[in-house]
């Protein structure tokens, strides 16, 4: 890693990961060999193919999937790949407000948690931080799933050997809490990352023993979360209000949760059936309902597993993906990026959107060795809100197909499915200018979004962007390049950051800047009345103004409550 970070690795690591998405995704949920022969014509998952299945609930059309299609696990590592700014730092606003809010209108696999997250996020009200949403069977506080663990490989392929750790994780951190607000979510996020770093700094996989260091780690969160303004001073407070629990001593209970499965683990290697990943998975329960997508679990079993299969990944994936009541994808999907970064190869089938994958993996090997990269070109956020609606994320400007907060869009293919029985809506699959492609529903006929919705143009190239492997097309949507870490030679490594910086000082800060400036001072009464009159005075200023003054308030409450 570091400046000796190598593309291949990086893009290997990613496309094994969406290699073993595609691969799991097909046997998700499946009972059984039989359930899975009638529902796709074979009986053991070897490599990727084409297949049916229901999307939009229980009566939704049956659309026909491509080989190599992948799930949300993937859809949302890209999500996060794209949220990487060119200096490294981790654009969380946009993540939470843009990137989720959106990829509900084309998820696919996505669990009921994971929604209900993304579809809170679409409120003014709601930033990254303060995501408490109750909604139906679905708590935030209750949300350990490996939602957050799946995507987090893009904060360690842009980071360079040199960033301190901590500084890492407290990146996975945010990105985890944004969704996921059990510590089980969060550990699964973060035992994950530190596997990764760790086979891609060893260059070689990890044992059993060795898995033992990485939960070692898993204690400094609490450190980490600490240190951090908005997940210290707001997160915390309001996480602990939430549950009337102590978040250090949560903490400690689910690491010793992890340290017993990992003793089950070490006991099967001693007893000489290590070889037998089935036997691992049915040890800690991992075919049982109830803690099957456990983020801790699965980040533990997909370490094992990629050990297991160490010479031979291939092996691993279709074991993985065979395990029946597993949770296949996402164990495939984390073990192919421990695989991928050490196996010098890509992966033997290709993959739906192999170009964009290693494009993106391109750009964020070129973060982590501190070259000149390039920044997507999200919507202003103060102007920026999401649709109302899923289905009116595809729309028209000026003409031409878009899908809000992403950019231009065609229609691929002529064939439409039915989303309705009045022929109101329909499913087809749209290629996103940047090269994703993605399954959505939309009206039949397109309604037009206003300017807010679509991304930041006419931002000035330099010409360093030809020296990235990114295709022409995806650059449309890419700002002006930053500085890696390292930036230019003679330069201060945080010159990027401080550039950065300075451009967001001589616009309006967003609802989240001010919240967090707001709860960094004390809440001092003259800061607070000034971002009040900021906002009111933009686009929606009632409405940003108001949700500014809500969160505040929610905030604050929270600090009497617990004033230590």
């Amino acid at each position: 890693m570091g400046g000796c970070v190598s593309s291949d690795n990086v893009k290997n690591s990613a496309l094994w990961a969406a290699y073993g998405d595609a691969l799991g995704f097909i046997s998700e949920f499946v009972k059984n060999s039989e359930v899975l022969e009638r529902h796709v014509g074979v009986g053991r998952v070897v490599r990727p193919l084409s297949w049916r299945r229901r999307v939009g609930g229980r009566f939704g059309p049956e659309i026909a999937l491509p080989a190599g299609c992948y799930s949300d696990d993937t859809q949302l590592r890209l999500a996060t790949s794209r949220a990487i700014q060119g200096d490294g730092s981790f654009d969380v606003e946009a993540f939470a407000k843009v990137e989720l809010p959106v990829w509900l209108s084309y998820a696919l696999g996505a669990g009921k948690g994971s929604r209900a997250a993304a579809s809170a996020l679409g409120r003014t009200e709601v930033t990254w931080s303060t995501n408490f949403f109750s909604s139906g069977n679905s708590r935030y506080v209750d949300g350990g799933g490996n939602g957050a663990a799946m995507r987090v490989q893009p904060h360690v392929w842009a980071s360079s050997s040199k960033r301190d750790a901590h500084e890492l994780l407290a990146d996975v951190c945010r990105n985890a809490v944004v969704t996921h607000g059990h510590p089980r979510g969060i550990l699964g996020a973060v035992f994950h990352a530190l596997s990764l770093r760790l086979v891609m700094l060893r260059g070689e996989h990890l044992d059993v023993p060795a898995l033992r260091e990485v939960i070692d780690w898993l204690p400094s969160v609490v450190g980490i979360f600490k240190a951090d303004a908005a997940l210290g001073e707001v997160w915390l407070d309001m996480w602990e209000h939430a549950t009337g629990a102590s978040f250090e001593r949560e903490i400690r209970r689910c690491v010793e949760e992890v340290v017993a499965d990992w003793e089950i683990l070490a006991r099967l290697v001693k007893a000489g059936v290590s070889d037998s990943y089935r036997e691992a998975v049915l040890s800690l329960r991992g075919t049982d309902a109830t803690v099957r997508g456990s983020g801790a679990k699965t980040a533990l079993l997909a370490g094992y597993l990629a050990w297991q299969y160490r010479d031979d990944p291939q092996g691993g994936m279709v074991e993985a993906a065979n395990c029946f009541g597993s949770d296949t994808d996402t164990i495939a999907t984390m073990a192919g990026a421990l695989w991928g970064a050490v196996c010098g190869t890509p992966p033997p089938s290709e993959v739906m959107d192999w170009s964009y994958i290693s494009a993106e993996a391109d750009r964020l090997a070129s973060i982590a060795r501190g070259e000149v990269a390039l920044t997507f070109a999200y919507p202003d956020l103060l102007r920026w809100s999401p649709p109302k609606a899923q289905i009116d994320a595809v729309g028209t400007a000026a003409g031409r197909t878009v899908l809000a907060g992403l950019g231009e869009a065609r229609f691929l293919g002529e064939s439409a499915v039915s989303a309705d029985a009045h022929g109101e809506a329909e499913y087809r699959w749209l290629g996103l200018s940047f090269g994703q492609t993605v399954l959505v529903r939309h009206r039949t006929v397109l309604l037009e979004l206003g300017a807010g919705m679509l991304p930041r143009a006419g931002v000035k190239m330099i010409s360093r962007q030809k020296d990235l492997n990114v295709p022409g097309e995806q650059r449309a949507l890419f700002g002006e390049p930053h500085l890696g870490h390292g930036g230019e030679k003679g330069q201060n490594p945080r010159a990027g950051a401080r550039l950065r910086e300075e451009r967001i000082s001589g616009r309006r800060v967003s609802i989240d800047e001010a919240f967090n400036r707001v709860v960094g001072s004390n809440f001092d009464p003259e800061l607070i009345g000034r971002f009040v009159l900021e906002l009111s005075a933009g686009d929606e200023g009632i409405e940003q103004a108001v949700a500014f003054v809500a969160i505040v308030a929610k905030a604050r409450r929270v600090r009497i409550r617990s004033p230590s």
